[in-house]
């Protein structure tokens, strides 16, 4: 919801807009009021609602912004104990909307700058917020948009247990990948028949 987003500077506002929109009704605008060198929104999710990027490790959004900025866009993630990576991306201010798809989630650790100030690893199963810089040439006004947001690509999954026999021998896991699996039902079938024939 609306609520969810903040301007990340005193000089700008964050609002819906029904007009510039990609998909849906509205699009998230963010507008620099009084010059700045740079704009920035912030998603904050809900305590509780914190994504595991582990689990979804695709950042999907789309974004356009004005000719006075100047196409450098930093998106930054922020776990719940504070702890930040970064990505740079370019596109062209020309106020057309440019699809990005970010891998995030600790296996692509790697092409994300880790915050220098961080004090610990950052936790890629607690992300709290997303911050979305654009910059000026200088310093300017005017706005960007941020549109069809959403993290992707969670694999389908079940676990199946059998607790009596954990009681008597104690735990023991096996993991299974397989690729031609398409859905969580699925996945509980060949779990449960990879339980009956193991135990």
């Amino acid at each position: 919801t609306i609520n969810d987003w903040t301007s990340g500077t005193g000089t700008g506002n964050v609002s819906p807009d029904g007009t510039k929109k990609i998909i849906g009704s509205y699009s998230i605008k963010h507008t620099t009021t009084t010059p700045d060198y740079y704009g920035c929104a912030i998603l904050t999710f809900p305590s509780g609602m914190e994504v595991d990027s582990n689990k979804y490790p695709s950042l999907t959004f789309q974004i356009a912004e004005q000719s006075s900025f100047k196409g450098t866009v930093g998106v930054e993630l922020e776990d719940s104990a504070g702890m930040k990576v970064l990505r740079e991306i370019g596109i062209s201010p020309n106020e057309k909307w440019y699809l990005q798809g970010l891998n995030v989630g600790k296996k692509h650790t790697d092409e994300w700058t880790h915050n220098i100030f961080n004090t610990q690893p950052f936790n890629w199963a607690n992300v709290k917020k997303i911050r979305w810089y654009c910059d000026f040439s200088g310093t300017g006004t005017g706005s960007f948009w941020i549109d069809n947001l959403f993290l992707n690509r969670k694999r389908w999954e079940a676990t199946r247990e059998d607790q009596a026999s954990q009681s008597s021998y104690g735990l023991r896991e096996l993991v299974e990948v397989d690729e031609e699996l398409h859905s969580d039902n699925e996945c509980d079938l060949r779990a449960k028949a990879l339980l009956n024939h193991l135990k």
